[in-house]
């Protein structure tokens, strides 16, 4: 099984290190990396610093991605979206009528860099999880998108009943948007998501995955643990897999 880390962040967004020092990492740990740091926000907010940012890239010879924000547009040049060989694309905020919902503070806590968060009105759980998938099938259908990023590492899914009639019919619906838009799902280390249900699920109906550690901090670097974990548990091959070839 090709072993990829296909999210992972430098100092070109928001990461604390160099895409060379990520290539070193994995040269040392036995594995193959990407690169998929933030587009249009995080220090990569303009066509100028994205051009940047493929210009370093593609001269190393590894895989060149990058980050969408599910929320936000993702309008870009076909010249330039050509030279990107994947792209990801996640849910790091809900947009609600109200207020946005932003889920900064949560990955934060999640991923054991802060303690404790302010929390949300856990009531809207349901609502936030549907608008989740609005959010996602209008990206799908509207932007270019390779990969599903982390797309269970959300408070509100937490917080609907794991076995409720509402989180399984939820979660084929994503997969059935996967399926459609032939969009490949990521096994998140960061987030141990998602979780086995929903990838036998998606392996049942023939979805592609990748790995991810979606490293930010050094301590994050090449962590695939859950990823290979759910990999051997499914028994994925590489014809399981999402394995990047140069869009151009």
């Amino acid at each position: 099984m090709t072993i990829y880390d296909l999210h992972c962040h430098s100092t070109f967004s928001d990461g604390v290190t160099s895409i060379e020092y990520l290539m070193e990492k994995a040269a040392g740990g036995g594995y193959k990396t990407g690169i998929a740091d933030h587009l249009f926000c995080e220090k990569n907010e303009t066509l100028e610093d994205i051009t940047r940012y493929l210009d370093h890239a593609c001269s190393l010879g590894i895989p060149v991605g990058g980050e969408a924000n599910i929320d936000l547009p993702f309008d870009m040049p076909d010249r330039m979206l050509n030279r990107f060989d994947y792209i990801v694309a996640s849910v790091h905020q809900i947009i609600t009528e109200d207020a946005p919902f932003i889920f900064g503070r949560w990955f934060a806590m999640r991923c054991g860099i802060i303690k404790d968060w302010p929390g949300y009105n856990k009531g809207r759980a349901y609502e936030y999880l549907n608008t989740a998938y609005k959010m996602i099938k209008h990206h799908m259908e509207t932007y270019p998108i390779d990969i599903l990023g982390h797309c269970c590492a959300m408070p509100c899914y937490d917080d609907v009943p794991y076995w409720s009639r509402e989180m399984i019919d939820w979660e084929n619906d994503i997969i059935a948007l996967c399926k459609k838009h032939n969009v490949a799902m990521e096994i998140t280390s960061m987030f141990c998501s998602p979780y086995e249900r929903m990838l036998r699920n998606a392996k049942k109906e023939g979805i592609k995955f990748s790995f991810a550690s979606d490293a930010h901090r050094l301590e994050d670097i090449g962590n695939l643990k859950y990823s290979i974990e759910m990999a051997e548990l499914l028994e994925l091959t590489d014809d399981n897999l999402f394995l990047p070839k140069h869009r151009g």
